[in-house]
Parts: structure tokens; C-alpha cells; sequence
């Protein structure tokens, strides 16, 4: 029978058409969403991003308007903080009812942002009612700005498993484009032999046209991805970069510059007198002025610069391959371009001005916090001279002295090269031989040489994760003189290890780690709010080969569920349990089970404030496997070079 009288068969054309037909109604909903639910799953997307950004919005609306009533008991700032706590609320039951409606499901997340929001506005809210004209010295402690913070996080965070979501899509619909549409029309016509050849043409424009749709989808896809990248990345007020894009830009530039040689100059820009303005002009008017300086700021700068908002008020500016020189003049010309051009409202011409503090970056700046710390000093000094000034981070380069102030203090904290390093031994206890070294950094000689006064002085000027990394950085560089295959324990603080993207924390450890055992040690004392949320970055530098200890267990009062949160290599415990353990049962028994907890997660045990040889027979008998403490004598300015007398110090 020809090919042509069996395409004359009713019944054998039939059975193609149905079986052609079925093959397609199988095949089509897996390649693509078909019409509008393409359409409703990206804006879903888009939306539920847009509300997060919103809440972001509020909820620094929410954090500015509560200091200022705080500060001020200006009944609109009580007003404006109330406005946008219902705004946080607003967008936070709009992002539940997207998780319910199962258009985008982020069920554990959203839950626990819109709990823990729940709570920070609660908080606030009794803070701002308890404030009164007859208490005017009751403040916030700060611990809600805190959690304003961390909830931004938690936001950013949901914002990059939109990207994640997006991307797998991408990929998805990349890996349905290839041959799937030929290989169905192949196994459904090849049943019928010769009719397939016939049927091919009618079938190569469907095919074309499937693809071209998919083609289209793609494209979409990618479009919105890259939409909401860029949103994450930008200020919505004022249209340059946010902090997590300087930290993109800073971490691209400081690779490049540390293959290619040059400096980086950060300008610190700081519009004066901002808080009367708003409080003044009003919100509305002062927005309208941060788009303003952030447009001039942008006017005046290369292509190759950048710029990004890092405060209410406060912009960095970032200037690759530059001289210092240049960057005062780039620095002046921002501050003649804002002081210059007043801008005109309705009822009067306002002047604005800004001060500028200028820095040369050091090599190795691991994140945005400490570019804004290395040029802040230079724009306290700004301030102090008058305001509408540039002044450089640099020794003498005031043009007038002044006596001592603060700015000259956070300076002189800033320069590390005034610091310097001891050592503490770490006693192996089945031996008493020593098993490695703490090292610890001491400030400039006077005032700040302890290390409580320093670190408190750090954190009064908001300088404290730059200085932490800089002492980092110098313990580090001190450990090559200590023996090969020997401990190296060194320490930073909870809130450095949170703020420091983890490859740059990383990257300020020696390369090759094979001959020693690096340790880092975290404070339990210092952390604030949920120890969970260092679980990544540990997990990160225990993979890395560096062991991660907690440092003080029994100083703070969690200490068991931040063992279990971080399941530390090393548990350190405080002198509170050690010292005297041999004639106090009570510490004994406080000190077994502390122990007992520690070697159920795997981690070794180290007593701290070991200072009576009478209380080493009862730790070698719970087991603790290394001590510190005094009984070997006092810190150590210099190490033996001889490596053999450096194990045996403790028994000298």
C-alpha cells in the first residue's frame, strides 16, 4: 500500500491526529507554564520582593523616628514611629498572605521575621510609652536597634532565595530547550512509518514556534533576575548603591588592586546639620535633599567610581587607583558642589552643606564597616573645625591645632602600629608540656594598654570591628614564631565574625596552615541575641581547617544552648569554675557536668585561671584535656626561637 492511499484511510489518519494530539497535551505543560501563569508567577516574584523592600523602609523608618522621640519628645517623631510601625505591620501580613495563598512559600522565614518584628515593635513601642518629661534620662539601650538590624538580615536573606528561585528557574527551562520536541513528534509518527515523512513539515514550524516561546520565556526570566538584583543592591531613596553593594564593589575592587598594585581612597560624606533640616523641613524635604547631594555626588565622579548611601545621611564614596592627593581634590569639589547650589522650596531657599573625611584605604579591607572606620576619624576632625570642611585620616594635616579630643583618641586606636602581642602557654595536662599559645594584643602604652579599657573605648566610637580586625591581623603575623605542629589560638569578637564577609575573614589567615593548628576564639560574653546566627560562618572556618572555640563558657548565662547552636571544636571554660576547684565540691560538680556537656559534642575541654598546682589533680581527673593560668608564670613579651625550649616552658 502507497503512502498516499494510506493517508486516503479515515481510520489510520485518525489515529495519528490522537496519538500526535495526546503526545503534545503530555508534553506541552511540562516544557512551559502555559499563558497567564507565567505571567502571574514572575509578578508574584516581583512583588513579594517590592514588599520586602518596603518592610526594609519601615523598619529604618521605624528605628530613626523611636531615637528621635527618644532623644527629642517631639509628639510628630512619637507620630512618624507609630505610622511606621503599622507600615512594617502593613507589608509583613501582605508577605504571610503570599506564603498562604502558596504563590511564593518561604514558611519558616517569613514566620520568624514577622514573629521577631512583632516583638522588636512591642519592645519599642513600651520603650517610647515609658519615656516621659518627668523621666528625661530614660533611654533605649540600643538592643532594639539591634534587632532592627538583624531583622534586615533576615530580609536580605529571603531576598537571595529569590534569586536562588529565580535562577533555578532559568536553568529549568534552559534544560527543557534541546531536543524533547523532535524526540516526541520521532516517537509518535514512527508508529506509522511513512506517514512521519509526510507529517515532518507540518510539524517543524510547531516545534519552531515551541521553542521560540521558551526562548522568550528565558528571556523574561533573566530580565526579572537581573531586576531584582540590581533592586537589592540599590538605595530606593536615593538611587545609588546600598551597603551590600559597596561590599560587592569593595571585594571586586580589593581583589584587583591586590593583583595590579595601587590604593583605594575612601570619602566619607556627611551632610551638617541634617536633623534640624528634618526637623524643620520635614521628612518629605529632607528625602528630597539626600536625592539631591547623592545626584551632585555622582555628578562629580568617574565612571570607575562609586558611590552608595551607608547612613541616614552619610554617603561613601570609593575612588580605585588614586592617589591621595587626588582624592582631596575630588573631596572638595563634592563639597563645593552641594555648598554651592542651594536648594529652593516653597517657602525659602536652603543651604546645604557636607563634611568630608578622606582616607587611604590599608590593603586587605574585609568590609564596608571598616572603610567608613578608617575615614570617620578624618570627618569627626572635619566637624570639629567648623563643618563644611575635608580633612584627610592622615598625621599632620590639621591645619590649626586643637587640644586632645575624641577624634584624636579613635586615631591613634585606628593605627595599630602602636599595639603589640603577648603570649599565654596552653598546657597539655597529661604531660604539663605546652601544647601552643594564646595570642593577645595590648594597646598603646597609658590609658589603653587594658585590654577592657580599649575594647569599651571601640565600641563607644563604633569603631570596634576594624580595630578587632587589625589586632586579628597582627596576632596573625606573630605566630610564625611559634613552633611547627603547636596550637595557635587567637581571638575576635562575635560581632566581627558576623560582620566580615567569611572568604575575607578567611583570607587573613596564613595559606599554608598544614604545620600549625590555628584556633579562633569566640567570647560567649560578647554575644548578643541569637547564637544561630554565627552557625554559617563557623561551619564555614571549621571546613577551612580552623578550629572555632568558645571562650568564657559559664560567664554568660546560655552557655548550653550556645554549645549546642555552634558545636565548637574547643570549649574554654571561665575561671569562675577552675580556680579553687580543689577545695570547693560545688565547683567540682558545676565544672563535671559543664565538661560532661562539652565532650558529649565532640569538643575538648580547656580550664582557664589555673593558678594552685592543688587543682590540677582534680582536672586531670574529670578528664580536661588543657589549662591556662599563671601557675606557669606571667604572660610572655617574647618567645623562645629555640622550639624545643618553647614546649618546655612550663616546666622551667
Amino acid at each position: 500500500m502507497s503512502v498516499r492511499s494510506t493517508l486516503k484511510t479515515p481510520l489510520a489518519f485518525l489515529a495519528v491526529l490522537v496519538l500526535a494530539g495526546a503526545a503534545l497535551l503530555l508534553w506541552l505543560p511540562q516544557i512551559f507554564p502555559v499563558g497567564r501563569s507565567l505571567e502571574v508567577w514572575l509578578e508574584g516574584r516581583y512583588n513579594f520582593f517590592r514588599e520586602l523592600q518596603l518592610t526594609q523602609e519601615a523598619l529604618r523608618d521605624v528605628e530613626y523616628s523611636q531615637r528621635s522621640y527618644m532623644l527629642s519628645h517631639d509628639p510628630q517623631a512619637l507620630e512618624t514611629f507609630h505610622d511606621a510601625a503599622k507600615s512594617v505591620e502593613h507589608h509583613l501580613a501582605l508577605i504571610k498572605d503570599m506564603r498562604q495563598n502558596e504563590l511564593l512559600y518561604r514558611g519558616e522565614k517569613i514566620r520568624s521575621l514577622s514573629t521577631r518584628a512583632s516583638l522588636v515593635i512591642d519592645q519599642l513601642r513600651q520603650s517610647a510609652a515609658s519615656q516621659s518629661a518627668a523621666n528625661p534620662d530614660l533611654k533605649d539601650g540600643g538592643a532594639g536597634n539591634r534587632e532592627i538590624r538583624e531583622l534586615c538580615r533576615q530580609i536580605s536573606s529571603l531576598e537571595e532565595d529569590e534569586f536562588q528561585e529565580l535562577k533555578n528557574k532559568v536553568a529549568e527551562y534552559n534544560s527543557l530547550i534541546g531536543p524533547y520536541p523532535w524526540l516526541t513528534v520521532i516517537m509518535v509518527f514512527g508508529l506509522s512509518g511513512g506517514v512521519f515523512l509526510i507529517a515532518l513539515q507540518s510539524r517543524k514550524q510547531e516545534s519552531s514556534d515551541t521553542a521560540s516561546k521558551i526562548q522568550e520565556l528565558n528571556v523574561a526570566l533573566v530580565s526579572a533576575q537581573e531586576q531584582l538584583e540590581r533592586l537589592s543592591r540599590i538605595d530606593n531613596l536615593t538611587e545609588v548603591l546600598n551597603t551590600r553593594g559597596l561590599e560587592r564593589v569593595l571585594q571586586i575592587e580589593e581583589n584587583r588592586i591586590g593583583r595590579s598594585g595601587g590604593h583605594i581612597i575612601a570619602l566619607l560624606v556627611n551632610c551638617d546639620n541634617f536633623k534640624a533640616i528634618n526637623e524643620g523641613l520635614g521628612i518629605a524635604t529632607g528625602d528630597i535633599i539626600l536625592r539631591d547631594v547623592a545626584r551632585r555626588i555622582t555628578s562629580i565622579l568617574r565612571p570607575s567610581d562609586h558611590v552608595g548611601r551607608v547612613g541616614g545621611d552619610e554617603f561613601l564614596v570609593l575612588l580605585p587607583d588614586t592617589q591621595l592627593a587626588y582624592g582631596l581634590r575630588v573631596a572638595e569639589r563634592i563639597r563645593m558642589a552641594v555648598s554651592d547650589n542651594p536648594l529652593h522650596s516653597v517657602h525659602e531657599n536652603v543651604k546645604i552643606t557636607v563634611s568630608v573625611g578622606v582616607s587611604m584605604l590599608p590593603l586587605k579591607v574585609v568590609s564596608v564597616e571598616e572603610a567608613v572606620s578608617c575615614a570617620r576619624a578624618a570627618l569627626k576632625r572635619s566637624k570639629q573645625a567648623g563643618r563644611n570642611k575635608v580633612s584627610v585620616a592622615r598625621e599632620g594635616v590639621q591645619e590649626s591645632p586643637v587640644p586632645a579630643t575624641t577624634s584624636e583618641v579613635v586615631d591613634s586606636l585606628l593605627d595599630v602600629s602602636g599595639f603589640r602581642t603577648v603570649f599565654q602557654p596552653i598546657i597539655d595536662l597529661s604531660s604539663e608540656e605546652v601544647a601552643g599559645f594564646e595570642i593577645l594584643t595590648r594597646g598603646p602604652d597609658g590609658a589603653f594598654e587594658n585590654p577592657g579599657d580599649l575594647f569599651r573605648v571601640c565600641v563607644e566610637n563604633n569603631i570596634l570591628s576594624s580595630v578587632d580586625l587589625q589586632c586579628l591581623k597582627l596576632c596573625l603575623e606573630m605566630s610564625d614564631d611559634i613552633a611547627d605542629n603547636m596550637r595557635v589560638h587567637v581571638n575576635l569578637f562575635p560581632a566581627t565574625i558576623h560582620d566580615t564577609p567569611i572568604e575575607k575573614l578567611l583570607s587573613l589567615f596564613p595559606e599554608n596552615r598544614a604545620n600549625k593548628v590555628y584556633c579562633l576564639e569566640i567570647s560567649e560574653q560578647h554575644f548578643i541575641g541569637d547564637p544561630a546566627l554565627l552557625r554559617e560562618h563557623v561551619q564555614n572556618l571549621r571546613q577551612a581547617g580552623i578550629l572555632v572555640a568558645i571562650d568564657d563558657i559559664g560567664f554568660g548565662r546560655s552557655s548550653l544552648e550556645t554549645l549546642i547552636m555552634l558545636e565548637p571544636d574547643v570549649v574554654k571554660v571561665d575561671r569562675t569554675y577552675v580556680t579553687g576547684v580543689a577545695t570547693d565540691k560545688y565547683r567540682v560538680r558545676l565544672l563535671r557536668r559543664l565538661t560532661n556537656v562539652a565532650k558529649s559534642l565532640g569538643a575538648e575541654v580547656v580550664a582557664e585561671g589555673v593558678e594552685n598546682r592543688e587543682d590540677l589533680p582534680v582536672l586531670q581527673e574529670l578528664g580536661i584535656h588543657f589549662a591556662q593560668g599563671f601557675l606557669w608564670g606571667e604572660l610572655l613579651q617574647v618567645l623562645p626561637t629555640n622550639p624545643k625550649e618553647q614546649r618546655t616552658l612550663a616546666r622551667s
